[in-house]
């Protein structure tokens, strides 16, 4: 089942939206022909007639110049003349694809099209080298994501419930990264090296169908949250030592083996999800500042030992932390005794014991001669 994002997380990147929008100088003035060009191309390839909160708005049959008065249109002014910074169409019934001219608006640093009707491939974003701020959740987008090492100015790159397949791009160099939200798509594959996003705050990736193991988040001590539940990940759980500020760790429903890690350094934990792997082992004591949310945590089903831990049964739902785990079977060995003589026509019979309780059935053997041909 997918993991929905709390309240806090969801109000979180609205701040971001908040934070990123301040500042930015709306003017009243022409822009280039080649932007211009742009802002036609997606209101022709988007339907744009139909928008919900722009209709007559766009004039695009119009003389140039009042570009900037355009309904979402944010420009600001520069050395050169009023570029296009921003794009906020969320929510506005958008209908069809990016248009390849998209490209066209080299200045453009925040870009929101959250909850509209928008199809086919991202690829268009990977141009636009000024993005600080995308916001393309909830639409039908397919194919792959945009290329994203390239945009080194990146700080919230929000992509959720569309139907994106293919890898997640490499993230090398995404120094101002921030927040990645790719959460229920069809990606596949494995989750990218995070080292040195050191800014990286919240990564989820919950809900596809990832492979592969987990990545370190060694030195990423900026991290609040990290969503990869609902995959197909294997290997171990890796350490959390270095993510320090760490609130939300979900990874439940994946394939996940070993033991848990040491919580020990994580004072600000809230949410521990490792529920519906095959983890096994002791169960590690909570953090001794025990800030987890009341049944908010899941250890179980695992093959963890149970055990006595009223800490983790306040963290976790049901009474006890324990329930629905199922201690892994330890390694089963049978010892056969000496094998009979046997003679045609004849039987005998292997002891066989084993290590565990379980009893062990004996099977007769009858030796029969082979059909004879001449």
């Amino acid at each position: 089942m997918a993991q929905r994002l709390s309240l806090w997380e969801r109000a979180a990147l609205w701040v971001f939206a908040a934070l990123m929008s301040a500042g930015a100088v709306t003017a009243h003035a022409a822009i280039s022909l080649n932007e211009r060009a742009a802002l036609v191309a997606l209101y022709n390839a988007t339907q744009g007639p139909t928008w919900s909160n722009a209709t007559g708005q766009w004039t695009v049959a119009a003389a140039a110049g009042n570009e900037c008065t355009w309904f979402g249109v944010v420009c600001t002014a520069t050395n050169t003349g009023d570029t296009v910074t921003e794009l906020n169409l969320s929510a506005n019934n958008l209908a069809g694809t990016l248009p390849p001219s998209l490209a066209d608006l080299t200045s453009l640093q925040y870009l929101r099209l959250r909850g509209n009707q928008l199809i086919g491939s991202t690829s268009v974003l990977g141009s636009l080298t000024q993005l600080r701020y995308v916001d393309i959740g909830a639409n039908q987008f397919t194919g792959s994501l945009p290329a994203l090492a390239s945009l080194t100015a990146l700080q919230v790159f929000a992509a959720p419930n569309n139907v994106i397949a293919g890898r997640i791009p490499a993230l090398d160099g995404l120094t101002n990264l921030q927040v990645l939200w790719l959460s229920s798509n069809d990606l596949r594959g494995p989750i990218p090296p995070l080292t040195g996003l050191a800014a990286l705050q919240m990564f989820y990736v919950d809900n596809n169908l990832l492979t592969g193991e987990l990545p370190s988040l060694a030195g990423l001590t900026n991290l609040q949250s990290f969503y990869a539940g609902s995959n197909r990940l294997t290997g171990s759980l890796t350490s959390l030592a270095g993510p320090t500020s760490l609130r939300h760790y979900r990874v439940e429903s994946n394939q996940l083996t070993g033991g848990l890690p040491s919580l020990a350094a994580l004072s600000a934990l809230e949410v521990f999800a490792v529920s519906g792997n095959q983890i096994s082992g002791a169960v590690v004591p909570v953090p001794a500042s025990n800030a987890l949310v009341a049944d908010m945590s899941s250890l179980c089903p695992n093959q963890l030992t149970v055990s006595t831990d009223a800490a983790w049964d306040a963290a976790t739902t049901g009474a006890l932390w324990s329930t629905g785990c199922t201690a892994a079977l330890a390694q089963q060995v049978l010892t056969f005794g000496p094998v009979p003589t046997l003679v045609i026509g004849g039987s005998g019979t292997v002891s066989v014991t084993s290590n565990r309780a379980s009893s062990v059935s004996s099977t007769p053997l009858s030796p029969t001669c082979p059909p004879f041909s001449a």
